[in-house]
Protein backbone atom coordinates (compact mmCIF):
# COMPACT_ATOMS: atom_id res chain seq x y z
CA UNK A 1 0.00 0.00 0.00
CA UNK A 2 1.46 3.20 -1.08
CA UNK A 3 1.13 6.38 1.13
CA UNK A 4 0.07 8.42 -1.56
CA UNK A 5 -2.99 6.16 -1.60
CA UNK A 6 -6.12 8.50 -0.49
CA UNK A 7 -7.39 4.70 1.42
CA UNK A 8 -4.70 4.70 3.79
CA UNK A 9 -3.37 6.59 6.11
CA UNK A 10 0.51 6.10 7.95
CA UNK A 11 1.67 8.23 10.69
CA UNK A 12 4.53 7.43 13.24
CA UNK A 13 5.37 9.58 15.92
CA UNK A 14 7.11 9.18 18.86
CA UNK A 15 5.55 7.12 21.95
CA UNK A 16 4.79 10.07 24.37
CA UNK A 17 1.54 11.06 25.46
CA UNK A 18 1.52 14.28 24.60
CA UNK A 19 1.19 12.72 20.63
CA UNK A 20 -2.12 11.90 21.58
CA UNK A 21 -4.70 14.27 21.16
CA UNK A 22 -3.43 15.43 17.69
CA UNK A 23 -3.65 11.57 16.20
CA UNK A 24 -7.22 11.57 17.50
CA UNK A 25 -7.88 14.37 15.24
CA UNK A 26 -6.00 13.56 12.27
CA UNK A 27 -7.89 10.03 12.60
CA UNK A 28 -11.37 11.76 12.96
CA UNK A 29 -10.57 14.04 9.82
CA UNK A 30 -9.40 11.42 7.76
CA UNK A 31 -12.39 9.03 8.50
CA UNK A 32 -15.02 11.70 7.88
CA UNK A 33 -12.96 12.45 4.15
CA UNK A 34 -13.88 8.46 4.26
CA UNK A 35 -17.24 9.08 4.14
CA UNK A 36 -17.35 6.88 7.27
CA UNK A 37 -20.22 7.22 9.45
CA UNK A 38 -19.89 9.40 13.00
CA UNK A 39 -20.70 6.65 15.23
CA UNK A 40 -18.30 4.16 13.35
CA UNK A 41 -15.72 6.66 13.19
CA UNK A 42 -16.30 7.60 16.81
CA UNK A 43 -15.87 3.40 17.52
CA UNK A 44 -12.65 3.51 15.44
CA UNK A 45 -11.13 6.30 16.82
CA UNK A 46 -11.78 5.20 20.49
CA UNK A 47 -10.21 1.39 19.97
CA UNK A 48 -6.97 3.23 17.94
CA UNK A 49 -6.60 5.78 20.87
CA UNK A 50 -6.86 2.78 23.37
CA UNK A 51 -4.24 0.81 21.49
CA UNK A 52 -1.97 3.60 20.96
CA UNK A 53 -2.48 4.97 24.67
CA UNK A 54 -1.25 0.88 25.23
CA UNK A 55 1.72 1.48 23.33
CA UNK A 56 2.53 4.73 25.20
CA UNK A 57 2.30 3.26 28.61
CA UNK A 58 3.53 -0.32 27.71
CA UNK A 59 6.11 -0.39 25.12
CA UNK A 60 9.04 1.54 26.40
CA UNK A 61 10.46 1.01 29.62
CA UNK A 62 12.20 4.68 30.07
CA UNK A 63 9.71 7.33 30.05
CA UNK A 64 12.35 9.94 28.86
CA UNK A 65 13.59 8.44 25.64
CA UNK A 66 10.15 6.86 24.06
CA UNK A 67 10.62 4.72 21.02
CA UNK A 68 7.77 5.46 18.02
CA UNK A 69 4.74 4.02 17.22
CA UNK A 70 3.07 3.66 13.96
CA UNK A 71 -0.68 4.15 12.87
CA UNK A 72 -1.83 2.85 10.15
CA UNK A 73 -5.92 2.95 8.23
CA UNK A 74 -7.23 1.44 5.47
CA UNK A 75 -10.73 1.52 4.02
CA UNK A 76 -12.04 -0.30 1.49
CA UNK A 77 -15.77 -0.62 0.61
CA UNK A 78 -16.25 -3.36 3.07
CA UNK A 79 -13.94 -2.78 5.92
CA UNK A 80 -11.84 0.21 7.41
CA UNK A 81 -9.21 -1.36 9.56
CA UNK A 82 -6.46 0.15 11.80
CA UNK A 83 -2.80 -1.24 13.21
CA UNK A 84 -0.99 0.01 15.95
CA UNK A 85 2.80 -0.92 15.77
CA UNK A 86 5.64 -0.03 18.63
CA UNK A 87 9.06 -1.63 18.85
CA UNK A 88 9.06 -2.04 22.03
CA UNK A 89 9.18 -4.53 24.74
CA UNK A 90 5.80 -6.52 25.58
CA UNK A 91 4.98 -6.48 28.92
CA UNK A 92 2.37 -7.72 30.71
CA UNK A 93 0.83 -5.54 33.07
CA UNK A 94 -1.73 -6.94 35.52
CA UNK A 95 -4.00 -4.25 36.94
CA UNK A 96 -4.78 -5.04 40.53
CA UNK A 97 -8.36 -5.98 41.28
CA UNK A 98 -10.81 -3.61 41.59
CA UNK A 99 -8.77 -0.99 39.61
CA UNK A 100 -10.04 0.99 36.90
CA UNK A 101 -7.26 0.40 34.92
CA UNK A 102 -6.69 -2.63 32.58
CA UNK A 103 -10.22 -2.83 30.29
CA UNK A 104 -8.24 -1.12 26.99
CA UNK A 105 -8.14 -4.45 24.96
CA UNK A 106 -11.30 -5.85 26.00
CA UNK A 107 -13.13 -1.97 25.07
CA UNK A 108 -11.54 -2.73 21.53
CA UNK A 109 -12.71 -6.41 21.09
CA UNK A 110 -16.08 -5.12 21.97
CA UNK A 111 -15.70 -2.60 19.40
CA UNK A 112 -14.03 -4.26 16.27
CA UNK A 113 -15.93 -7.40 14.60
CA UNK A 114 -11.91 -8.49 14.56
CA UNK A 115 -8.90 -8.06 16.70
CA UNK A 116 -5.28 -9.56 16.48
CA UNK A 117 -2.83 -8.74 18.58
CA UNK A 118 0.90 -9.86 18.35
CA UNK A 119 3.59 -9.50 20.80
CA UNK A 120 7.27 -9.97 20.37
CA UNK A 121 10.33 -9.69 21.26
CA UNK A 122 10.73 -6.44 18.68
CA UNK A 123 7.71 -4.84 19.44
CA UNK A 124 3.96 -5.33 19.63
CA UNK A 125 1.24 -5.27 16.40
CA UNK A 126 -2.51 -5.18 16.79
CA UNK A 127 -4.94 -5.09 14.02
CA UNK A 128 -8.55 -4.55 14.68
CA UNK A 129 -11.14 -4.68 11.44
CA UNK A 130 -14.62 -2.80 11.19
CA UNK A 131 -17.17 -3.65 8.80
CA UNK A 132 -18.93 -0.79 7.04
CA UNK A 133 -22.16 -2.74 6.65
CA UNK A 134 -23.89 -4.75 8.61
Amino acid sequence: MRRSDPNFLAITVPAHGDQLPWMRDRMQRWLSDQDIPPTMCADIVLAAHEALTNSVEHAYRRRDAPGTMDLAIMADPDTVSFSVTDHGEWRNSIPEQDSPRGHGLPMIRALAAQVDLVPTSHGTALTARFPRHD
